[in-house]
């Protein structure tokens, strides 16, 4: 082989080996990256709605939803009528006892009388103090009388006052000689017993409001 074949031989072997270094680069770059594994992936569903089958065990017992004690408002009075037994089924003020009258009745009669009084009593002072006070201008009257005719006014216009209190106080006692139910209800306890003179305050009847009960349990863990 001559010098010149020679060279064009090497020209070209250095000329094959740069094309396949060139194309494996190529190809190295060409190469798809592979992304790192995700630690947690999340899938997105759609709500559903599903019915959960659960059972729970619970001891427990059925009692009164509220109980209302009906006590007597009344003092020293004979209880002479009752009117309603355990088991019935009552309304809201219904008659469920009454207690005698007679002696509130005459309380009353005795406090009318004690009211009369006061009203002419007071009728009395209050002309007697307007008439001090006509005489007192003409000057025939002093300031201390005149001072004393205005006392007895106000006193009696006070006892006047209070005798119509007494009257009302003995009106609702009157009242509250019968005994009503405060709400409606089952009767589940009656203390009450015919002739018997009571105070105020003692419960005669126990009722469930409403005739409601309710089941009041205990959940086991």
């Amino acid at each position: 082989m001559t010098l010149p074949d020679r060279t064009q031989f090497l020209v070209s072997s250095f000329i094959g080996v740069l094309a396949a270094c060139c194309i494996a680069k190529a190809g190295a770059t060409d190469k798809p990256v592979i992304a790192p594994k995700a630690a947690l992936t999340v899938t997105l569903v759609k709500p559903q709605t599903r019915a959960l089958t659960s059972a729970l065990f619970a001891n427990g017992s059925v009692a009164a939803w509220q109980e209302a004690s009906v006590s007597a408002e009344v003092s020293g009075l004979r209880l002479i009528d009752i009117n309603a037994q355990v088991g019935d089924v009552v309304k809201k003020g219904q008659i469920l006892a009454r207690f005698s009258q007679d002696t509130l009745n005459a309380e009353i009669t005795a406090t009318k009388a004690q009211l009369t009084e006061a009203q002419a009593s007071a009728e009395e002072a209050k002309s007697n103090a307007q008439r001090a006070r006509d005489l007192a201008q003409q000057g025939f009257y002093s300031a201390q009388a005149i001072s004393q005719a205005a006392s007895q006014e106000k006193a009696a216009l006070a006892r006047l006052e209070a005798a119509k209190a007494n009257l009302t106080l003995q009106d609702i006692r009157l009242q509250n000689s019968v005994l009503r139910a405060p709400d409606g209800g089952v009767i589940t306890a009656r203390n009450a017993t015919i002739g018997s003179v009571v105070a105020a305050g003692v419960e005669l009847f126990r009722m469930n409001r409403l005739g409601r009960l309710e089941w009041r349990g205990e959940v086991t863990t």
